[in-house]
């Protein structure tokens, strides 16, 4: 395990970077939320939605019910606990970091290569404007062809995370089914609270960083894949 560091993280989703089949190995950041046992063990003034302080929002009995839900949706059972961490360390172990620099020299290739053999073929480099075009054109190919690869290799990295997972035990079967649906709970309550609160969302600057990241599949899709892998449908009924 000298490839493999843990540490503690923001936010309330376990968190991976780097890939296992490399010599520099991985990281795995673990939530606070994870700490909790129980609705006691969470502390309101910890609680932080948009730089805003859980206690500064509105106090009506609409935002309360919301409020009592996002604070259900951050205490897990072990077995959610234990489902998040398992699929989140086969996360780690895909190649993903040799995969994405040769997506993106695949990617620079199309985007700026074959831009250039067009300038170039056509006798065109004289041509200001055209060749700009040309190259804009040629670039903003590279990038849609490397969004849409990453996002085919990401989709199949997580589902298969997923059964990776649930194959531990039908224990991680249920767990997976509760993180789930307690992200789910989460992201309905942020959402309400919010908009009654009319907390502002994301800046221009983490708007265009967000058009950038891995969208994956909604928690939601998540779910009902999950679902499909109830490992007791799998089972044969004796004759």
């Amino acid at each position: 395990m000298d490839l493999m560091e843990f540490f503690l993280c923001s936010g309330t989703q376990v968190f991976s970077a780097g890939d296992l089949c490399t010599r520099c190995g991985a990281i795995v950041g673990l939530p606070h939320n994870f700490s909790y046992n129980t609705i006691d063990d969470v502390k309101v003034n910890e609680i932080s939605i948009l730089g805003v302080n859980a206690a500064e929002l509105q106090a009506d009995e609409e935002s309360a019910q919301d409020f009592q839900q996002l604070i259900e949706s951050l205490v897990l059972s072990e077995n959610a606990k234990k489902f998040a961490i398992t699929r989140e360390l086969h996360m780690t172990s895909n190649d993903r970091v040799l995969n994405g620099i040769f997506i993106s020299v695949v990617s620079l290739f199309f985007g700026v290569g074959i831009g250039q053999q067009i300038i170039l073929s056509r006798n065109i480099r004289r041509r200001y404007l055209l060749s700009v075009c040309i190259r804009l054109v040629s670039a903003a190919i590279g990038l849609t062809l490397f969004l849409v690869i990453r996002e085919m290799l990401y989709y199949g990295w997580d589902k298969a995370a997923d059964e990776a997972a649930i194959k531990q035990g039908y224990a991680y079967f249920e767990g997976a089914v509760e993180y789930y649906q307690k992200l789910i709970q989460r992201q309905e309550a942020l959402d309400n609270l919010m908009a009654k609160n009319k907390l502002k969302g994301e800046s221009l600057k983490d708007t265009l960083l967000t058009l950038f990241d891995v969208k994956g599949v909604s928690n939601s899709k998540r779910l009902e894949r999950v679902l499909e892998l109830d490992p007791t449908d799998s089972e044969e009924t004796p004759t």
